[in-house]
């Protein structure tokens, strides 16, 4: 293992790789969520304004 466990150099790489491959991925799963979160907010944001832009408008009262 790559904490000290394990002295092969060869085990050290391989372990090293796997943690480095675990949080690429990892990073990746947080980058996804927060670009689906971002477009969920842009999609209700164009929703709402579109909602207000064919409201009617009001009309005041002399």
């Amino acid at each position: 293992m790559a904490n000290g466990c394990c002295k092969n150099e060869l085990c050290v790489k391989r372990e090293t790789q796997l943690r480095l491959s675990r949080l690429r991925e990892e990073l990746l799963t947080n980058f996804n969520t927060l670009l689906i979160d971002r477009i969920r907010f842009l999609e209700q944001t164009i929703n709402r304004l579109s909602v207000i832009s064919t409201s009617p408008a009001k009309t005041s009262l002399p």
